[in-house]
């Protein structure tokens, strides 16, 4: 009787366990491209250029939410290559500018009064067209927590505001 009812505590407990496991998070597309020994740029053989994008800005999240980086100065240093439309912030102006097409007059109007919530938003549905990735899911995703994304979404939203929307300010 006492083993019988320890193997039903063991495995009510392992039952437990297994229903108390994190969910499963969401991963980029691709692994994140990085500069190899020799300095060239490694990739994935099938990356897009909106893949390559998503991970530049990814990188300017980083660097400007690094806990040793003065945001300010650092977004200063960095802002001429983050809204330089001639590579990365092409792509992003490119999205940015579908995106505004389909907004309501409320939506533009919160994001001319730079609503946090709502520059958020738009970096999200930007890196994941740029990514091929669902916006939902990077939302539900971030709502367990930062996430394969928060980078991403960071560079964007800082881009977005000190590039003027990649210059498509006037269009909100």
């Amino acid at each position: 009787m006492k083993r019988g009812f320890a193997a039903m505590v063991w495995l009510v407990a392992l039952m437990g366990a297994a229903f108390a496991q994190a969910p499963e998070r969401l991963a980029r597309p691709f692994p994140e491209s990085r500069m190899g020994e020799d300095g060239r740029l490694v990739v994935a053989s099938n990356m897009t250029l909106g893949n390559l994008a998503v991970d530049q800005f990814a990188n300017y999240g980083r660097r400007i939410f690094a806990p040793e980086a003065d945001r300010e100065i650092v977004t200063r240093a960095l802002t001429p290559m983050m809204c330089d439309t001639a590579t990365a912030g092409g792509f992003a102006r490119d999205q940015v500018a579908q995106l505004v097409r389909g907004m309501s007059r409320q939506e533009r109007d919160r994001l001319k009064a730079r609503d946090p919530a709502s520059i958020e938003a738009l970096a999200i549905a930007v890196a994941a067209r740029l990514d091929g990735a669902d916006a939902e899911a990077i939302r539900a995703d971030e709502a367990l927590g930062p996430g394969a994304y928060r980078d991403a979404i960071n560079g964007f939203s800082v881009a977005l505001d000190a590039c003027r929307f990649f210059g498509l300010e006037r269009r909100l």
